[in-house]
């Protein structure tokens, strides 16, 4: 088919269209490779180039004097029309190089909006902009119909910003989300600005609005407005708050007109005014300024501080290049900073200031007469001298240092500090030479005494990249000890920014000598990290010591831990050989420290060692509540003792049981007894079995028993009430005595008894001794006598016709009346006297009235019966059937 006439022009055109884009084609390759050359020359540098269907570009990066300022990867820009490029990422890093050359700043006034030729539609998409301290952001800028948008994206929030070419109109509409930008922060943004550029200058007014804004730690939320006007020239703002806006740390700005400003864009500020007040936890602060005209190169204001924590007044000025603050009084906390002198501070990026400072907190005070601040840029540096004068409770305290101290570290003399007290003298030296970053290590160190026990040690203290740690290491001896007792602590620590932690460590203290008492090492160990805050301390420490030595006894190895949660803790203790355990558990109250305590221990003969009593056997249990408000402590408990069997000096006592109400204020000591005290057998040569008695409530120098009771010798004794020691005489009353057991005492008896007597005895119960005076005993029934034949009697009798004669009249007697007079001396001499009425049936019912007297050491006589019983009782256990 041939073509018409009129499709000739079309495929002219077709043609011509095809060799044009050709040419675009090639012209566009080659200002690409042009470009290309061009940016390796000036600092960019791309990798990764490939040229299908457009420009693709993996990585590229752009550096100034070997910074690299901007880099970004995934760059593709396709040969297709209207041209879109889209970047993936771009990162802008900054150059904070100093050798990099900054652009010389341009008066605000000259800076102008480029004029925009015309040029066709064109768009770019970046994925995400890493900009730093923000998160990523993606942007989208667009050319359409001669009209510019710019669109930024980011976690929710948008900022849409518009110009269009030929007339300069131009608008800003943006909604942000506080917490995307600032997790700590609450609070919506929505700003609106419009107007229309004035010879390349913008000029139009501008309305944000903020919405529930607040810290987010504190319930407070406000809203604020800024209104701004620019006509190309000269400007203003007004910031405006319509409800109590809440900072960090509990403080809340007041509603109110908070800043006022505005200027001109070639003269600068010239009008400025702020009135804003906060208040917090330390009290309130406000802050005025008012700018004098003409311009703001001068002005006026005034800093203004209430409450309980914090009160003073600053007047301040500035004029030209400094800012003056007058002499002024602020306190702090408790800690008043103060100054005689004005302070003049340049505004310049170098300079000094003499700083001649004083501070006080209660009766002490820190002074820097001669101290000046220098900075230049960046650097900085303070030099001069630290005093520091006066007393903190009653320690009195005394220290000083001369150096400087810039961002490099710390120069100069070691600082010192001295604390006395009438307990504790001790000296401390800071050696600042070393005080240097990052780490800022240093080893401070201390010497001298706490009351008898010598100090020295070092505290090693020092940043580990973020964290400040160290090691607090001292060496003492327990004064108490005649020998040895050293001490040595090594304690590793960390602050962890709220609290101190304590890693594993020890406290090791070696043996010493008390008096005669060897005493093995102890150690105190923490197996756990500690923590302590400001509530104290956190965490279980272990205890394990080697024990006593001394002559006569020993105390065995013992273990414990001990756990604390601030101010309250539990101790546990226990003596493995003894099987003995020891419980304390401690809390903090209003008035002091209250808790309990817990005691459980066998009565063995191996916790009878060095003591007066041998115990055989038995169980002692106790519990008690204590407290203490600092002046003296106080404790109620009970002690619950059974089974209880023991040897003193000879004397056997088994069967013992009973509880005892136990009272301790402060040196004072009170014992009662709940119920009887009671005792099976009480061996003193002669047994005394079920034993009963009341401990009344009293000291532990006086004590006083009542209702008493014992079983002796086929009778029993009584008495109300005994006090011991006293020199009184107390009676006590006796009944139904067999005299056939009283005869059985003498080892080799010579007459036979029968019959029951009863009486009283008055007793003296010195501390050391027991004496009666004036006992009186009589029969309570007919009593016999019946002399039994001995070589003694025939004797007797063969010696004298009287004698014969008065055996003969004994020999057989049925006595109807029998009373004795019974007194013993403090040192155990009895002295009795007895008269028997009564009839011999063998000579026809003879009357007989027999007068006697006996003289004899009973202390001897007791002695002599228990060392005669104990001989039996070793040769029975011998015996091979014997009791053991």
């Amino acid at each position: 088919m041939t073509s018409t006439p009129a499709n000739k022009p079309r495929r002219t055109r077709v043609r011509r269209w095809r060799v044009l884009w050709l040419a675009v084609l090639l012209l566009s390759w080659l200002v690409i490779l042009a470009l290309w050359l061009l940016w390796r020359a000036s600092g960019i540098a791309v990798q990764d180039v490939t040229w299908q269907g457009g420009l693709h570009v993996e990585r590229w990066s752009w550096s100034r004097a070997g910074c690299e300022v901007i880099r970004g990867e995934g760059v593709a820009v396709p040969l297709r029309w209207p041209l879109k490029a889209h970047l993936a990422s771009v990162h802008w890093q900054g150059c904070p190089d100093a050798h990099i050359e900054e652009a010389p700043t341009t008066p605000l006034s000259e800076l102008r909006v480029p004029s925009l030729p015309r040029t066709p539609p064109f768009s770019l998409q970046i994925d995400a902009l890493h900009w730093p301290g923000l998160p990523p952001a993606a942007l989208t800028l667009e050319l359409r119909d001669q009209h510019w948008t710019l669109i930024a994206r980011q976690q929710g929030n948008t900022a849409t910003l518009q110009l269009a070419r030929l007339d300069g109109e131009w608008s800003l509409a943006a909604d942000v989300a506080l917490p995307a930008l600032a997790p700590d922060w609450l609070g919506n943004i929505t700003a609106h600005a419009s107007g229309t550029l004035v010879d390349g200058r913008p000029a139009g007014s501008l309305v944000a609005e903020a919405s529930r804004l607040g810290h987010r730690s504190q319930p407070q939320r406000a809203d604020a407005r800024l209104n701004a006007q620019l006509d190309a020239q000269r400007w203003a703002a007004a910031l405006a708050l319509t409800g109590p806006i809440a900072l960090p740390g509990g403080w809340v700005v007041d509603t109110g007109e908070a800043l006022a400003a505005s200027g001109d864009l070639d003269a600068g500020l010239e009008a400025v005014q702020a009135n804003v007040r906060a208040v917090g936890p330390a009290g309130a602060l406000r802050l005025t300024l008012a700018s004098q005209a003409p311009g703001a190169a001068q002005g006026a204001g005034h800093i203004s501080l209430t409450g309980e924590a914090m009160q003073g007044e600053l007047p301040l000025s500035w004029d030209g290049r400094q800012l003056t603050l007058a002499p002024a009084r602020l306190t702090f906390n408790a800690v008043q900073l103060s100054w005689d002198t004005p302070l003049v501070v340049p505004l310049a990026l170098h300079g000094d200031v003499h700083l001649p400072l004083v501070a006080r907190w209660q009766a002490l005070m820190l002074s820097a007469p001669q101290s000046r601040l220098a900075w230049d840029g960046s650097d900085w540096q303070w030099q001069g001298a630290l005093r520091l004068a006066g007393h903190w409770n009653d320690y009195q305290l005394s220290g000083d240092w001369r150096g400087s101290v810039a961002a490099e570290g710390a120069q100069g003399e070691p600082a010192r500090l001295a604390i006395e007290h009438p307990d504790m003298q001790l000296l401390v030296q800071v050696p600042v030479a070393q005080l240097a970053p990052p780490d800022w290590r240093v080893p401070i160190r201390f010497d001298g005494q706490y009351q008898a026990f010598p100090l020295t040690g070092e505290l090693e203290a020092g940043y580990h990249g973020q964290q400040l740690q160290g090691v607090l290491r001292a060496d003492s001896r327990l004064a108490l000890l005649d020998q040895g007792g050293e001490l040595h602590l090594a304690l590793p620590w960390q602050w962890t920014g709220e609290r101190l932690r304590l890693l594993p460590g020890e406290l090791q203290m070696r043996r010493g000598l008390f008096g005669t008492v060897l005493v093995y090492p102890l150690k105190l160990t923490n197996p756990q990290p500690l923590y302590l805050d400001a509530d104290g301390l956190h965490g279980t420490l272990a205890l394990a010591g080697e024990g006593a030595l001394a002559e006569r006894w020993r105390v065995p190895a013992l273990t414990g831990t001990l756990s604390v949660a601030g101010l309250a803790g539990e101790l546990a203790l226990a003596i493995r050989d003894w099987q003995s355990t020891l419980n304390l558990v401690a809390a903090q109250r209003q008035d002091g420290f209250a808790g309990e305590l817990a005691l459980f221990t066998p009565l063995s003969p191996e916790l009878s060692q060095g003591l007066g009593v041998m115990f055989r056997g038995g169980l002692l249990e106790g519990d008690a509540q204590w407290r203490w408000d600092g002046a003296e402590p106080v404790l109620d408990g009970r002690l619950r003792l059974r089974d209880l069997q023991l040897d003193w000096g000879g004397i056997r006592a088994d069967g013992g049981a009973g509880e005892l109400r136990l009272a301790v204020r402060g040196e004072a000591v009170r014992l009662a007894s709940v119920g009887p005290l009671t005792l099976d057998e009480l061996d003193i040569g002669t047994p005394i079995r079920n034993v009963r008695m009341t401990l009344d409530d009293g000291d532990l120098a006086t004590w006083q028993v009542s209702d008493i009771y014992a079983d002796v010798l086929g009778g029993y004794l009584r008495a109300p009430m005994l006090t011991w020691p006293s020199p009184a005489f107390q009676t006590i009353v006796i009944s139904r005595i067999d005299l056939d057991r009283v005869a059985a005492l003498q080892p080799d008896p010579v007459v036979q008894l029968a019959g029951r007597v009863g009486g009283f005895l008055p007793l003296q119960l010195g501390a050391t001794h027991v004496a009666v005076q004036g006992g009186r005993l009589a029969n309570e029934e007919p009593l016999a006598l019946l002399l039994t034949p001995s070589a003694g009697t025939e004797a007797m009798a063969n010696s004298n016709r009287a004698v014969q004669l008065a055996l003969e009249s004994l020999s057989v007697l049925q006595i109807d009346d029998f009373l004795a007079a019974v007194d013993m001396s403090a040192d155990g001499w009895l002295d009795g006297a007895v008269t028997l009425r009564g009839v011999n049936p063998q000579r026809k019912g003879l009357p007989v009235v027999f007068n006697y007297t006996h003289r004899e050491n009973v202390l001897v006589l007791l002695r002599s019966l228990r060392i005669g019983d104990e001989i039996s009782r070793q040769v029975m256990e011998r015996q091979p059937g014997g009791l053991r």
